[in-house]
């Protein structure tokens, strides 16, 4: 009879299902409570021989690297992480390492949502306000003391073709604005709005 292998592909697919991970939970389970003293009899230098194989894999060098190229925004959290977990347990160091990753979170909500440009126009001031890649919900009071506060006869101009991501709410903001422009006799105008919600490019 012909020996057939499976494709590689496939056995990753098969590895990586849900029952194959149910199913290596319930013969560990079985062994423990079936044959505890067995387990026992296993040399626990072995046992950490084990692991360290397996940590070792799952946190290889190029991983580091790659994670230091990312920027120190993401190297370290992870690197703080990986360092708690020897340190203290599991728990903890997962909680150590987001603990750090909202604060780099928060830290870059803090920072300017957008960038003020003014130009000379012929019929008034023209106003260029250019979105930054992340503006949350945290800049939302800024960004509607800034709207509020632009200048009667201007020409505004809001360009989000740089942003990768605008919160609702600042949407939100936003759309309210195009309606009630017209009352100051502002013109109104955004650029690269359209891929984050389909807002009028012109009033």
């Amino acid at each position: 009879m012909k020996k057939t292998d499976l494709p590689a592909g496939l056995v990753v697919f098969l590895i990586a299902l849900p029952l194959s991970t149910i199913t290596h939970g319930t013969l560990m389970l079985i062994c423990v409570m079936a044959m505890p003293r067995v387990l026992n009899m296993i040399p626990l230098a072995s046992l950490s021989a084990v692991l360290f194989v397996v940590g070792y894999k799952l946190t290889s060098f190029p991983l580091y690297r790659q994670m230091y190229r990312a920027g120190m925004r993401r190297f370290l959290p992870f690197f703080l992480t990986v360092v708690a977990v020897m340190f203290t347990d599991l728990i903890t160091g997962i909680l150590i390492g987001g603990a750090v990753s909202v604060f780099f979170i928060l830290r870059d909500n803090y920072k300017t949502p957008y960038f003020f440009h003014k130009e000379e126009h012929q019929k008034g001031e023209k106003i260029r306000l250019t979105l930054s890649e992340e503006v949350t919900f945290l800049n939302k009071a800024s960004m509607m003391l800034t709207l509020d506060h632009l200048p009667e006869d201007s020409e505004v101009v809001i360009d989000a073709t740089r942003s990768v991501n605008i919160d609702d709410d600042v949407l939100e903001i936003i759309e309210e604005f195009r309606h009630t422009a017209s009352y100051k006799n502002i013109k109104f105008e955004t650029i690269g709005l359209d891929k984050h919600k389909k807002v009028p490019q012109f009033v």
